[in-house]
Parts: C-alpha cells; sequence; structure tokens
C-alpha cells in the first residue's frame, strides 16, 4: 500500500510548523495559510506518488484552521466517514496547534 499513515503525518506537521509555526492569529491571513497549507501537502503527497510507481493514488486534503482564545469558550466536533478498500486506501487526521491557532487536517488517500 502507498498510503503510508506515519510518512504522511509527518508531512503534515512539518508544512504546518513552516507555514504557521507560532504565529499570532491573524484573520486576514487564514485564507492564504490553508491555500499554501494544502498546496505544499499535495506538492509532497506527489513527491510519494513518483517513488511508489507500482499504485496511483488519488488524494483529498481537508485543512481547518482556527483560533484560540481564553475569552472566548466554544467547541469544535468534526466526523468523518467513507466506505473504500481498507487493503489500499486511507485517511489521516491530525490535530496541531501552537498558542494561538489550531488546525485539523485530513487527507485521504484512494487508489485509482
Amino acid at each position: 500500500m502507498s498510503f503510508t499513515i506515519d510518512e504522511i503525518k509527518i508531512i503534515i506537521k512539518q508544512v504546518l510548523h513552516e507555514k504557521i509555526g507560532e504565529k499570532e492569529f491573524v484573520y486576514e491571513y487564514v485564507r492564504q495559510w490553508n491555500i499554501d497549507i494544502l498546496t505544499e501537502i499535495l506538492h509532497r503527497l506527489k513527491q510519494i506518488q513518483y517513488r511508489n510507481t507500482n499504485q496511483q493514488m488519488k488524494y483529498v486534503v481537508t485543512v481547518l484552521i482556527g483560533e484560540k482564545t481564553k475569552d472566548i469558550k466554544f467547541g469544535l466536533h468534526t466526523a468523518l466517514s467513507c466506505l473504500w478498500d481498507g487493503t489500499t486506501d486511507g485517511c489521516v487526521t491530525v490535530k496541531w496547534e501552537n498558542k494561538n491557532i489550531f488546525s485539523i487536517i485530513n487527507v485521504f488517500g484512494l487508489a485509482v
């Protein structure tokens, strides 16, 4: 299987660290952060794809970025479900945060 969960988790965490790191939450920047994070994760997944020529994959990536504050209390609950071939397809969810920002990223890998 070319969907390696541990490798993809590392990629996601590296990209978040590079693109957001310890930045403050600035609403005006969130759209660009989303674009930058999605683009870089897909670029790195494509590099994995080139190495694993034995099985072609299609990837779906979702990015959620939110602000952490002490003043506003709110909750967030997400759920996902897919019907697929568990021997070839996979899903990774990574929750990441710094002092001011949280992010939840999902990567789905589907064999072609």
